[in-house]
């Protein structure tokens, strides 16, 4: 799908955007043009906004020439990847957590660790991807088409545009992509990604880097596991699904 030109795109076909999608308890929608709507999840699939800015951050690590500063991108780690993946978000981003004992409650809880699980895998990938390049390796990122769907030259503008962008009337102006997201961590996210600001990397700089993204690949590890213990509570959910063939691999927004 070739990305629309976002500032010229009709106006009164509008769909319900899931920023947070259902396929991961999410809750929240918001209202926007149809044809954006359907260029995003091309370009993004359905991973959670945090997972999304994380990628984008790593994408900004390069071995040659000018990279991301590590005292930014380590507070932005810090910010976007908390004790919880969750504490990211506001209480009411998530759908009331009701234990539900029924088949279509257990199905969809299964599916949501799944569907979390696939996005994880992705990011430790980049991770990666992200400390080859830095060892000389001719890794690339996966985020391009994140990039070039905000028309922007480099990923930290693409997380700078990320969270600024909103639809609404005055007064009634709610965020595009991260509405979910708790304020504090939105406002911090673009506060550190305003500047752009980026150094020549040297041997100690590069060194500095893998020690911070080799740290992040352990918290997302944790992610990892927390919700690997909690599929495994609904395996026979999911062995049923896969007797039906009702699993499904495109992600439900």
């Amino acid at each position: 799908m070739n990305n629309p030109d976002r500032k010229n795109l009709p106006r009164l076909k509008k769909s319900w955007h899931h920023p947070l999608a259902q396929s991961v308890g999410g809750r929240r929608s918001v209202a926007i043009n149809t044809q954006e709507h359907d260029a995003y999840h091309h370009a993004f699939g359905h991973q959670p906004p945090c997972i999304a800015l994380r990628r984008l951050l790593y994408a900004a690590v390069k071995n040659n020439g000018y990279s991301m500063m590590i005292d930014p991108a380590t507070k932005l780690c810090d910010v976007l990847t908390p004790t919880h993946w969750k504490d990211v978000y506001r209480e009411d981003a998530f759908a009331r957590n009701q234990i539900r004992t029924d088949e279509r409650g257990r199905t969809e809880a299964a599916l949501a660790v799944y569907h979390l699980l696939r996005y994880l895998d992705t990011e430790r990938a980049e991770i990666t991807y992200a400390i080859g390049r830095l060892a000389g390796l001719k890794e690339v990122h996966g985020m391009r088409s994140a990039m070039d769907f905000f028309r922007a030259s480099d990923p930290l503008t693409a997380m700078n545009q990320m969270v600024k962008e909103q639809v609404g009337r005055s007064g009634k102006r709610r965020y595009k992509w991260v509405d979910p997201m708790m304020e504090s961590v939105r406002i911090e996210v673009e506060r550190l990604t305003e500047n752009r600001e980026v150094e020549r990397q040297t041997l100690a700089r590069r060194e500095k880097m893998i020690g911070l993204l080799t740290m992040q690949n352990g918290r997302i590890a944790k992610y990892q596991t927390s919700a690997t213990s909690s599929l495994r509570e609904h395996a026979d959910i999911l062995a049923k699904l896969g007797d039906r063939g009702k699993i499904d691999m495109s992600q439900c927004d």
